[in-house]
């Protein structure tokens, strides 16, 4: 009987040989990286790729909080030679905030009320002022501040010290009655 099985290698052109040995040969030899040199592994270029992306974290940071100097940047442009290592000086990557950056402080603000406690309509025009009480969390004592006027119903927290805070509000009509102070509001001031 005679062989029927395909005889493959003898069918195939020698060009097409060619081209899958080139093209096996091209993957076993390494990848080369935007004209760097080529790496056989990964752990080659690591290093690489890691100061790549912190340079450009650095500078997404710079740009965010306003600071496009280049200080203290370095431009990559090829992976440290086998024994080196990166260096442990950290104030090249120290990244400080412009000067004039500081974080919002909330402000504490309140609706007057429309009615008394009784029920009894309260009008803006019987409304003297209000009363803010406030104190640190840890502490069992409240502190109060006045702040005069119907439409008087904000107190900025800039001129607070940092810490964690619980304040209420209480209305003061122009009887001298003042309401039940409000629910405690907690607020954490950096």
């Amino acid at each position: 009987m005679p062989d029927t099985r395909p005889n493959w290698p003898a069918k195939l052109p020698t060009s097409l040989i060619s081209l899958a040995i080139a093209t096996a040969l091209l993957f076993l030899t390494g990848c080369k990286q935007s004209g760097e040199d080529s790496y056989s592994s990964s752990a080659q270029a690591a290093p690489l790729v890691a100061e790549k992306r912190e340079a450009s974290a650095l500078s997404a940071f710079r740009s965010t909080f306003g600071d496009s100097s280049q200080a203290g940047s370095q431009e990559v442009t090829s992976a440290p030679s086998s024994g080196s290592s990166l260096p442990t000086d950290s104030s090249d990557t120290t990244v400080t905030p412009p000067s004039s950056y500081q974080p919002e402080r909330p402000t504490l603000s309140w609706s007057p009320p429309l009615t008394r406690e009784n029920g009894d309509s309260l009008y803006m025009s019987e409304i003297t002022g209000y009363r803010v009480r406030f104190r640190m969390r840890h502490q069992s004592s409240f502190q109060s501040m006045e702040m005069n006027g119907a439409d008087n119903t904000t107190l900025p927290l800039d001129f607070f010290e940092p810490g964690a805070y619980e304040f209420s509000v209480s209305v003061v009509d122009s009887q001298g009655l003042e309401s039940q102070p409000s629910d405690l509001i907690a607020v954490d001031l950096i």
